[in-house]
Protein backbone atom coordinates (compact mmCIF):
# COMPACT_ATOMS: atom_id res chain seq x y z
CA UNK A 1 0.00 0.00 0.00
CA UNK A 2 1.34 3.39 -0.87
CA UNK A 3 1.14 6.51 1.24
CA UNK A 4 1.09 8.99 -1.61
CA UNK A 5 -1.08 9.00 -4.70
CA UNK A 6 0.87 11.00 -7.24
CA UNK A 7 -1.23 10.06 -10.24
CA UNK A 8 -4.65 9.89 -8.65
CA UNK A 9 -7.28 12.52 -9.37
CA UNK A 10 -5.63 15.87 -8.95
CA UNK A 11 -2.11 14.46 -9.35
CA UNK A 12 -1.11 15.82 -5.94
CA UNK A 13 0.20 13.70 -3.08
CA UNK A 14 -1.82 13.31 0.11
CA UNK A 15 0.59 15.66 1.88
CA UNK A 16 0.22 18.33 -0.80
CA UNK A 17 -3.55 18.06 -0.62
CA UNK A 18 -3.46 18.42 3.17
CA UNK A 19 -1.32 21.54 2.79
CA UNK A 20 -4.05 22.94 0.54
CA UNK A 21 -6.70 22.02 3.10
CA UNK A 22 -4.72 23.79 5.83
CA UNK A 23 -4.57 26.88 3.62
CA UNK A 24 -8.36 26.94 3.42
CA UNK A 25 -9.10 25.01 0.20
CA UNK A 26 -11.84 22.47 1.06
CA UNK A 27 -11.90 21.05 -2.50
CA UNK A 28 -8.54 19.43 -1.71
CA UNK A 29 -10.21 17.57 1.15
CA UNK A 30 -12.92 16.34 -1.22
CA UNK A 31 -10.16 14.68 -3.25
CA UNK A 32 -8.80 12.95 -0.13
CA UNK A 33 -12.30 11.72 0.71
CA UNK A 34 -12.64 10.30 -2.82
CA UNK A 35 -9.29 8.53 -2.47
CA UNK A 36 -10.01 6.93 0.87
CA UNK A 37 -13.77 6.57 1.31
CA UNK A 38 -13.87 2.90 0.20
CA UNK A 39 -10.91 1.90 2.37
CA UNK A 40 -12.26 3.74 5.41
CA UNK A 41 -15.65 2.11 4.93
CA UNK A 42 -13.98 -1.31 4.60
CA UNK A 43 -12.27 -0.74 7.95
CA UNK A 44 -15.40 0.50 9.73
CA UNK A 45 -17.46 -2.37 8.33
CA UNK A 46 -14.78 -4.90 9.18
CA UNK A 47 -14.75 -3.62 12.74
CA UNK A 48 -18.52 -3.29 13.29
CA UNK A 49 -19.92 -5.95 10.91
CA UNK A 50 -22.91 -3.63 10.44
CA UNK A 51 -23.52 -1.50 7.34
CA UNK A 52 -25.42 1.29 9.09
CA UNK A 53 -22.83 1.68 11.85
CA UNK A 54 -20.02 1.45 9.28
CA UNK A 55 -21.55 4.26 7.19
CA UNK A 56 -21.92 6.50 10.24
CA UNK A 57 -18.39 5.79 11.49
CA UNK A 58 -16.84 6.32 8.06
CA UNK A 59 -18.52 9.73 7.80
CA UNK A 60 -17.46 10.57 11.35
CA UNK A 61 -13.87 9.61 10.48
CA UNK A 62 -13.73 12.19 7.69
CA UNK A 63 -15.44 14.83 9.82
CA UNK A 64 -12.96 14.30 12.67
CA UNK A 65 -10.00 14.34 10.30
CA UNK A 66 -11.20 17.59 8.72
CA UNK A 67 -11.73 19.17 12.14
CA UNK A 68 -8.18 18.17 13.12
CA UNK A 69 -6.55 19.10 9.79
CA UNK A 70 -4.61 22.05 11.25
CA UNK A 71 -2.91 19.68 13.70
CA UNK A 72 -1.89 17.25 10.97
CA UNK A 73 1.88 17.21 10.41
CA UNK A 74 2.55 17.27 6.67
CA UNK A 75 5.65 15.05 6.94
CA UNK A 76 3.49 12.23 8.37
CA UNK A 77 1.59 9.60 6.36
CA UNK A 78 -1.98 10.84 5.89
CA UNK A 79 -3.34 7.34 5.29
CA UNK A 80 -2.02 5.96 8.59
CA UNK A 81 -3.35 9.05 10.43
CA UNK A 82 -6.80 8.69 8.83
CA UNK A 83 -7.02 4.94 9.44
CA UNK A 84 -6.02 5.46 13.09
CA UNK A 85 -8.98 7.84 13.50
CA UNK A 86 -11.30 5.23 11.92
CA UNK A 87 -10.03 2.38 14.12
CA UNK A 88 -10.23 4.47 17.31
CA UNK A 89 -13.79 5.57 16.53
CA UNK A 90 -14.77 1.94 15.93
CA UNK A 91 -13.16 0.72 19.15
CA UNK A 92 -14.99 3.42 21.13
CA UNK A 93 -18.26 2.61 19.35
CA UNK A 94 -17.97 -1.12 20.09
CA UNK A 95 -17.14 -0.49 23.76
CA UNK A 96 -20.07 1.92 24.18
CA UNK A 97 -22.51 -0.54 22.63
CA UNK A 98 -21.28 -3.33 24.88
CA UNK A 99 -21.56 -1.13 27.98
CA UNK A 100 -25.13 -0.21 27.06
CA UNK A 101 -25.96 -3.84 26.32
CA UNK A 102 -26.93 -3.03 22.73
CA UNK A 103 -25.04 -5.90 21.09
CA UNK A 104 -26.65 -9.31 21.47
CA UNK A 105 -24.08 -11.95 20.63
CA UNK A 106 -25.65 -13.29 17.45
CA UNK A 107 -27.54 -10.28 16.15
CA UNK A 108 -27.05 -6.70 15.01
CA UNK A 109 -24.85 -7.60 12.03
CA UNK A 110 -25.18 -7.68 8.29
CA UNK A 111 -23.00 -10.64 7.30
CA UNK A 112 -21.58 -10.69 3.80
CA UNK A 113 -23.08 -13.75 2.21
CA UNK A 114 -21.67 -15.47 -0.87
CA UNK A 115 -24.08 -15.30 -3.80
CA UNK A 116 -25.98 -18.57 -4.22
CA UNK A 117 -24.73 -20.56 -7.18
CA UNK A 118 -28.10 -22.22 -7.73
CA UNK A 119 -26.31 -25.46 -8.60
CA UNK A 120 -26.19 -26.95 -5.11
CA UNK A 121 -28.78 -25.55 -2.66
CA UNK A 122 -27.32 -27.53 0.26
CA UNK A 123 -23.86 -26.08 -0.38
CA UNK A 124 -25.28 -22.56 -0.75
CA UNK A 125 -26.98 -22.88 2.64
CA UNK A 126 -23.73 -24.15 4.14
CA UNK A 127 -21.81 -21.18 2.67
CA UNK A 128 -24.33 -18.68 4.06
CA UNK A 129 -24.10 -20.28 7.48
CA UNK A 130 -20.30 -20.20 7.30
CA UNK A 131 -20.51 -16.46 6.53
CA UNK A 132 -22.70 -15.96 9.60
CA UNK A 133 -20.28 -17.95 11.76
CA UNK A 134 -17.28 -15.94 10.53
CA UNK A 135 -19.10 -12.71 11.41
CA UNK A 136 -20.01 -14.13 14.82
CA UNK A 137 -16.39 -15.19 15.43
CA UNK A 138 -15.06 -11.74 14.49
CA UNK A 139 -17.60 -10.03 16.78
CA UNK A 140 -16.40 -12.17 19.68
CA UNK A 141 -12.87 -10.76 19.38
CA UNK A 142 -11.90 -7.84 21.58
CA UNK A 143 -11.74 -4.51 19.69
CA UNK A 144 -7.92 -4.59 19.75
CA UNK A 145 -7.76 -8.08 18.25
CA UNK A 146 -10.51 -7.22 15.80
CA UNK A 147 -8.55 -4.21 14.53
CA UNK A 148 -5.47 -6.27 13.59
CA UNK A 149 -7.59 -8.89 11.79
CA UNK A 150 -9.40 -6.19 9.81
CA UNK A 151 -6.24 -4.33 8.82
CA UNK A 152 -4.27 -7.45 7.92
CA UNK A 153 -6.80 -9.91 6.56
CA UNK A 154 -9.29 -7.53 4.94
CA UNK A 155 -7.03 -4.63 3.96
CA UNK A 156 -3.84 -6.67 3.37
CA UNK A 157 -1.90 -4.02 5.26
CA UNK A 158 1.83 -4.66 5.92
CA UNK A 159 2.89 -5.08 9.56
CA UNK A 160 4.90 -1.86 9.51
CA UNK A 161 1.91 0.18 8.42
CA UNK A 162 -0.37 -1.57 10.90
CA UNK A 163 2.06 -0.59 13.65
CA UNK A 164 1.87 3.06 12.51
CA UNK A 165 -1.92 3.04 12.30
CA UNK A 166 -2.38 1.40 15.70
CA UNK A 167 0.58 3.16 17.37
CA UNK A 168 2.04 -0.10 18.63
CA UNK A 169 5.23 -2.01 17.84
CA UNK A 170 5.43 -4.51 14.99
CA UNK A 171 6.02 -7.21 17.60
CA UNK A 172 2.75 -6.31 19.31
CA UNK A 173 0.98 -6.34 15.93
CA UNK A 174 2.25 -9.86 15.23
CA UNK A 175 1.40 -11.07 18.74
CA UNK A 176 -2.16 -9.71 18.55
CA UNK A 177 -2.63 -11.11 15.07
CA UNK A 178 -1.52 -14.57 16.23
CA UNK A 179 -3.93 -14.43 19.21
CA UNK A 180 -6.79 -13.21 16.99
CA UNK A 181 -6.25 -15.99 14.44
CA UNK A 182 -6.10 -18.64 17.16
CA UNK A 183 -9.37 -17.39 18.67
CA UNK A 184 -11.04 -17.36 15.25
CA UNK A 185 -9.82 -20.90 14.56
CA UNK A 186 -11.18 -22.12 17.90
CA UNK A 187 -14.59 -20.54 17.32
CA UNK A 188 -14.86 -21.76 13.75
CA UNK A 189 -13.58 -25.24 14.65
CA UNK A 190 -16.69 -25.72 16.81
CA UNK A 191 -18.87 -24.88 13.81
CA UNK A 192 -16.93 -27.16 11.46
CA UNK A 193 -17.15 -30.01 14.01
CA UNK A 194 -20.95 -29.59 14.09
CA UNK A 195 -21.10 -30.02 10.29
CA UNK A 196 -19.28 -33.36 10.36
Amino acid sequence: MTEEHGGTGSGMSDGQLMQQVQKGHPAAYDELVRRYQKKVYAITYGMTRNHSDADDLAQETFIRAYQACQRFQIDRAFQAWLFRIAVNLCINHIRKKKRRGEMPLDEQTDPVMPAPSGQNPGRDTEQRELGRQIDRAIRQLSPKLRSVIVLRSFEDMPYEEMARVLKISQGTVMSRLHRAREKLKDTLREFMDELE
